[in-house]
C-alpha cells in the first residue's frame, strides 16, 4: 500500500538494478510510472526520452504529492530508496516533504553574507561614520569565512574558529569583531532571520587598558616635527587640531566645513557624528589656535574641511609613519592618547573640573548627572581648552599671540 493511501497508478514490479535499465514505457505512453512491490510509493518514470528517474510519490491529509529523486543514470536503486524511505517516514509523521523542501531552500538563501547590507542600513543613520565602517570592515572581511553559510546553519563553533583567526591580528580588533557579529545576529534574530546568536558564550580576549599619555617632551617633538616638508597642509592641521581640541580622530578627519560656527567660534558635531548618542549634539569651542587653523583653511565651495572635498581625510595609518619617522618615541604610543594627555593635564595641572574635562571628550554622564544635570558646561568647556591651548603653546615653546607663525595654506 502506498504510504498514507495514495492511490497507485501503474503496474508493480519488483525493481532490481537490472530491472530499471531494461524497463520500457507501455506503447504509446509518454510519461508512464511503475511502482516497486516491496516499497508502497517508490516508483521509477519514464518519459517519452527514455529518460528514467525515481520518484516518491504521496499523500500527507489530502494533499498529494511527488518527490524526484534523482536520474537513473546517476543514482543507485539502493541509494534512492534510501532517499524514499526518509520521505515515507516523513509522511507517516504527517509533515509535508513539499514543505520541508520549500523550507530548506529558503533557509539556504539566507546566507550570512545576503544580510550584512540591510544590517548596516538599518543603523546608519545611528552610527558615527568611523563606527560604522568598524563593523561593515567586520563582517565583510573579518569574518568572511561565515559568507554563503545559512545563519541558522551557523554555531558557536564556526564563529569560535573565526575568531581565533581574528586574534592573531590583535586582541582588540577580536574584540571588537565579536561585538560586530553579536548585533549582527541580535538584529537578525529580531527580524525573524534566525533563531540563536553563535556570539553569546564565545570567550573575550584580555585587552589591557591603555594608560598611555604623552609627556611634555614628547609633545614638543610631536608639534616640532609637523614643520617637516613630509607632511601636507591638512596633515599638519589634522594634529594640531586633534591635540588642541582633544577630539577623536574620524571627528577631526571627515570635519564638515557646515560643521563650523565662525560666528560662535566653535564646532557643532551632529548627534550621528558623535560616539556618545546620548549626549546628543557635540559642541566643542574654539581656543584662539584651534580657531585661527581652521579660520585659515579655503572652505569656499567645500563639503569636507580636510582631504577630497566630499570624503574628508582618513589616511591616519600613513600620517602616524611619517611622524613616528621623525619623533621616535621609545613607547608605542596612538593619536587616542592625546585626548587622555589632555584629560590628565587638565586635572593635574590646569584645575579644570572632572565635569567639564568629561564634556570635553563627550563621554557619558555618570550616576545622577544623567538624570539631572543638562549642563552643557559651554563657557567652561572654552576656558579648559584656552588653558590647555596655552599649556600646549608654553611647552612647544610658540606663544600665544604669534601661535601660527605664517598663516598655513590649504594646498587643496
Amino acid at each position: 500500500m502506498l504510504p498514507i493511501c495514495f492511490p497507485i497508478r501503474g503496474a508493480i514490479v519488483k525493481f532490481t538494478e537490472a530491472t530499471v535499465r531494461s524497463f520500457k514505457a507501455p506503447a504509446g505512453k509518454k510519461d508512464h510510472i511503475e511502482f516497486d512491490e516491496s516499497m508502497p510509493g517508490f516508483g521509477l518514470r519514464v518519459r517519452g526520452s527514455g529518460q528514467k528517474y525515481y520518484v516518491a510519490q504521496y499523500r500527507v491529509g489530502k494533499k498529494s504529492g511527488r518527490t524526484t529523486l534523482g536520474n537513473v543514470t546517476k543514482v543507485t536503486l539502493s541509494d534512492a530508496k534510501a532517499h524514499g524511505k526518509r520521505i515515507f517516514d516523513m509522511v507517516a509523521a504527517k509533515i509535508n516533504p513539499a514543505t520541508q523542501r520549500t523550507k530548506a531552500a529558503a533557509k539556504a538563501s539566507q546566507t550570512f553574507d545576503r544580510y550584512i547590507d540591510p544590517f548596516l542600513a538599518a543603523f546608519k543613520g545611528e552610527w558615527a561614520t568611523k563606527y560604522y565602517n568598524d563593523n561593515k570592515r567586520a563582517l565583510e572581511v573579518h569574518f568572511k569565512g561565515l559568507h554563503g553559510l545559512p545563519l541558522d546553519d551557523i554555531e558557536i563553533e564556526n564563529v569560535a574558529g573565526e575568531l581565533a583567526g581574528i586574534r592573531k591580528i590583535g586582541t582588540t580588533t577580536m574584540n571588537r569583531s565579536r561585538s560586530a557579529l553579536s548585533k549582527f545576529f541580535n538584529w537578525a534574530i529580531g527580524e525573524g532571520l534566525c533563531k540563536h546568536n553563535p556570539v553569546d558564550k564565545t570567550n573575550k580576549a584580555p585587552e589591557v587598558q591603555r594608560d598611555r599619555e604623552l609627556s611634555s617632551s614628547e609633545l614638543q617633538r610631536l608639534w616640532q616635527a609637523l614643520a617637516s616638508e613630509v607632511f601636507s597642509d591638512d596633515e599638519r592641521d589634522v594634529v594640531k587640531l586633534m591635540i588642541l581640541t582633544l577630539q577623536r580622530e574620524n571627528q577631526i578627519g571627515d570635519l564638515k566645513a557646515a560643521e563650523i560656527n565662525f560666528a560662535e567660534r566653535r564646532v557643532e558635531f551632529p548627534k550621528k557624528r558623535v560616539k556618545n548618542k546620548k549626549g546628543g549634539k557635540h559642541i566643542i569651542p574654539l581656543a584662539p589656535l584651534a580657531h585661527d587653523i581652521l579660520l585659515s583653511r579655503k572652505l569656499d565651495d567645500r563639503k569636507m574641511v580636510f582631504g577630497r572635498w566630499d570624503t574628508g581625510f582618513a589616511n591616519y595609518t600613513h600620517l602616524k609613519e611619517k611622524i613616528d619617522d621623525i619623533v621616535k618615541f621609545n613607547d608605542p604610543w596612538v593619536f587616542h592618547d592625546l585626548r587622555r594627555t589632555g584629560k590628565t593635564t587638565m586635572s593635574e595641572d590646569l584645575d579644570v573640573m572632572g565635569e567639564v574635562s568629561e564634556s570635553i571628550l563627550n563621554h557619558s554622564k555618570k550616576d545622577m548627572d544623567r538624570v539631572y544635570n543638562n549642563a552643557n558646561y559651554l563657557r567652561q568647556k572654552l576656558a579648559a581648552l584656552t588653558k590647555w591651548e596655552a599649556h600646549v603653546l608654553k611647552i612647544v615653546g610658540t606663544e600665544a599671540n604669534d601661535s601660527t607663525g605664517p598663516k598655513i595654506q590649504s594646498n587643496l
